[in-house]
């Protein structure tokens, strides 16, 4: 039996999701690749998420899960992996923890009015990656 560790990509290929990073985000300043600064791209620039009184381990749980990171150890807020630069693309994020994409959480795109870096958003996630078991003869696949 092989078993896999693999990032699961829930986005279908697309111009803008080329290689690993096919979710549209990415963690920034972080000690591993499952932990920093929360940064989202919209069409074609990268820009932060306001990380105010909004943010919580409900946002953190979908950020960890479209990452393929596991778990949520800790959302973080005020810029805790340092300033990004650039736009402020979402704030007011509000998640109930089962929404498979950051998108499909409620959030306003008017953040340039009343959020700026020093509460860039951030999540500390626990880098559990899932196992892929493949059996040589069935090819069967545990998820």
């Amino acid at each position: 039996m092989l078993v896999l560790y693999a990032q699961v990509c829930t986005t279908p290929p697309s111009i803008y999701n080329q290689g690993i990073n096919c979710n549209k985000m990415r963690l920034v300043n972080g000690t591993h690749r499952c932990s920093g600064r929360l940064e989202v791209n919209q069409d074609g620039e990268w820009g932060t998420v306001c990380g105010d009184y909004w943010w919580d381990m409900h946002d953190a749980s979908v950020v960890c899960r479209e990452q393929g990171c596991g778990e949520p150890v800790d959302a973080v807020e005020h810029a805790s992996f340092g300033q990004g630069s650039g736009p402020i693309l979402m704030h007011e994020v509000h998640c109930w923890g089962t929404e498979s994409r950051l998108k499909n959480c409620m959030s306003q795109d008017n953040a340039r009015f009343f959020c700026g870096h020093d509460k860039d958003a951030g999540v500390i996630c626990s880098g559990q990656l899932k196992k892929i078991f493949i059996h040589s003869m069935k090819q069967m696949h545990q998820i």
